[in-house]
């Protein structure tokens, strides 16, 4: 799935959910990735639990910012790009 299907089908959820509209992009997915934006709005974070299969905020890298000894903010960004690679081979992949 590309980062734009990904976005996407954030919006739809969130849209589904309560319709509420929302304009996540693949720029905003990209970010994510990168760990530019490290802890998304509650919305966004329970989209993503659905839509890549996670159980919790950790399993797709997030947890609430900590501020470590240089000042950064920690985040694994590796394990949200692991979770999306593995629903991106889910749909992918007949029923």
């Amino acid at each position: 799935m590309s980062r734009q299907e990904l976005a996407e089908r954030v919006n739809r959820w969130i849209y589904e959910q309560d319709q509420t509209i929302t304009e996540i992009d693949a720029n905003y997915i990209g970010k994510l990735e990168r760990g530019v934006i490290r802890w998304p709005q509650r919305r966004y974070r329970e989209a993503l639990r659905a839509i890549l299969r996670a159980e919790t905020d950790r399993d797709l890298g997030f947890h609430r910012p900590v501020q470590s000894a240089n000042g950064g903010v920690e985040v694994d960004r590796q394990q949200f790009l692991r979770a999306a690679a593995v629903a991106s081979a889910a749909t992918a992949l007949p029923a």
